[in-house]
């Protein structure tokens, strides 16, 4: 891809980009959650040969909240629905859902992404 084929898609993707205004303490807070797991997350990403981009999901899905819970049942960090998490999370108990785990939640969206690219190529 050319430079300038690559400035004028970047040009269109800043003309749809749309913000929100009054989010700096939750991006803060997102990044002082998301501290304790950024190594472990970026090493396993790259030892999965995932770009290491795919890391900005949980702020944008949930600011790092692993016990964010949407209207239609995604629940945390990654908001994972229940029949996904049904793949590649441990199976929910009734004292707890895994998808609240960051550690976890994160193994299984690097392996459903890593599976997601394998199959789109």
């Amino acid at each position: 891809v050319s430079s300038s084929e690559r400035s004028l898609l970047f040009d269109s993707l800043r003309k749809g980009l749309r913000t929100q205004v009054g989010q700096k303490n939750f991006i803060a807070n997102g990044l002082i959650r998301s501290l304790p797991y950024e190594t472990f997350l970026r090493n396993h990403f790259h030892s999965m040969k995932l770009p290491e981009e795919l890391l900005a999901l949980p702020f944008l899905e949930s600011s790092f909240n692993p016990e964010a819970e949407s209207k239609v049942s995604a629940l945390g960090a990654w908001q994972f629905m229940p029949f996904t998490s049904s793949f590649y999370v441990p199976r929910r108990t009734s004292q707890y859902d895994y998808r609240m785990n960051v550690g976890i939640a994160s193994l299984a969206a690097a392996f459903l992404m890593f599976e997601n690219i394998r199959i789109l190529k």
